[in-house]
């Protein structure tokens, strides 16, 4: 909805190969849409398969059984609960629909539920105003209205299930009548679509192009970031780190977060031109990609060890699970997980310099700065040049 221009431009790419985190994050939808369809199956069943590419190790099982066991709170054993469905909203734009993780609607409480649960680690994902969010939730009312009662008293509650982040709650959750949730997809989202069919419909950088396939050869991303990265420098003259203001170090920082992601970008489009069209850049070849070597049957393997003569201890670890782990297996069995506070505790490893969007509290060091003055000889012109 950001980026009118995207609709078109995104056309001119080969299609993409998915990356590790989605393939890891399909992996553990299909775990948890087996389970919601079957009410007897528990996420922990599948602790050590292989699904679509990935072992479900213990932090994989413990997200999927987090999530399971939230949408079933909700549910509680009762008819009605929906997992990987299409919706659409063909009425806003021919264009928009997707698959719904998994929704319910309460009629007791007069509440729809829309559960969207996202394996990521790294990026937190918030549930407020969050547009893909509100469109599946939009779609959801366009499936099951018919089933609603009281139209009028209804209200729509999205919620993100993100275990895996471990720098904010596992949940967060959205709440917005049924009226105005149709109400920005009569305008606002109806709007945004129509705009994507402009001719020339503009390229918009943002947040929005963190995980963008088209930003390794987009203008827009390059003008937005690559500014940050080069304005007020001097061409062909690196700067000392210790030579820049404070506001050039600002601007490094944030350009940091472009490098990564822009190299992170022409590497995938490379790929799939290669892959795909057979266009490979000088000085670059395909070859094959092998992993790290895995047991094939590790139980077959001990036996194997053991024949050999060598001791199962000496070659199976074994250890006490972190305190975050055991704090969620603790809490099954009665266990108030503030009696644990006093068996663990948490190792300062120093300050993080991060962005002023991020959640977490800032320190005051104590110590105040100064800008040092510098020596006329060694004095530079930074304003409107670049650095290459």
């Amino acid at each position: 909805m950001s980026c009118p221009g995207y609709v078109q431009y995104a056309r001119l790419f080969p299609k993409q190969e998915s990356g590790r985190a989605a393939d890891m994050g399909t992996a553990v939808h299909k775990v948890v849409e087996q389970c919601l369809r079957d009410p007897s199956l528990m996420a922990s069943s599948f602790e050590g398969h292989r699904v679509n590419g990935f072992v479900m190790d213990e932090e994989l099982i413990r997200a999927a059984t987090f999530y399971v066991n939230y949408v079933r709170g909700f549910v509680a054993g009762r008819e009605g609960l929906f997992v990987e469905e299409k919706v659409e909203l063909s009425w806003v734009h021919r264009d928009i629909w997707g698959t719904a993780d998994a929704f319910f609607y309460d009629q007791d409480h007069k509440v729809l539920h829309v559960f969207d649960y996202k394996n990521g680690s790294g990026v937190f994902v918030e549930a407020e105003w969050n547009p893909q969010l509100m469109i599946y939730a939009a779609g959801v009312v366009s499936r099951v209205y018919h089933k609603i009662a009281d139209v009028e008293n209804t209200t729509v509650s999205m919620h993100v299930i993100q275990p895996r982040y471990d720098f904010d709650e596992p949940v967060r959750r959205f709440d917005l009548s049924l009226g105005e949730l149709m109400l920005w997809a009569a305008t606002t989202l109806k709007t945004a679509a129509k705009n994507t069919e402009q001719e020339g419909a503009p390229l918009v950088a943002g947040e929005q192009c963190t995980f963008c396939e088209c930003i390794a050869l987009c203008p827009a991303y390059e003008k937005h970031d690559r500014s940050l990265v080069l304005r007020d420098f001097e061409p062909l003259h690196p700067v000392k780190p210790e030579d820049l203001s404070p506001e050039q170090i600002a601007y490094l920082l944030e350009g940091t977060a472009w490098i990564k992601r822009y190299c992170e970008a022409v590497a995938k489009f490379a790929h799939a031109q290669a892959t795909q069209k057979g266009i490979i850049p000088p000085r670059h070849k395909l070859v094959a990609s092998v992993g790290n070597r895995a047991w094939d049957d590790e139980t077959r393997a001990l036996s194997v060890l053991s024949s050999m003569g060598v001791p199962k201890e000496k070659v199976v670890e074994v250890s006490l699970r972190s305190p975050a782990q055991v704090e969620k297996i603790a809490v099954k069995y009665g266990v108030d997980k503030t009696a644990l506070s006093t068996l663990y505790s948490r190792p300062s490893r120093g300050l993080a310099l991060v962005r002023e969007t991020d959640k977490r509290p800032a320190i005051e060091t104590g110590v105040s700065f100064s800008e040092p003055t510098k020596q006329p000889q060694k004095q530079r012109r930074y304003h409107g040049k670049r650095i290459f």
